[in-house]
């Protein structure tokens, strides 16, 4: 899927978790 929209979606649901989640979807 769109890694523009995960960053964006990510930041704004998760925050500051969302380093995690881009690294597990290897971002």
């Amino acid at each position: 899927f769109g890694s523009r929209i995960a960053r964006e979606s990510n930041k704004k649901n998760f925050g500051s978790n969302r380093a995690a989640n881009q690294a597990s979807a290897g971002g």
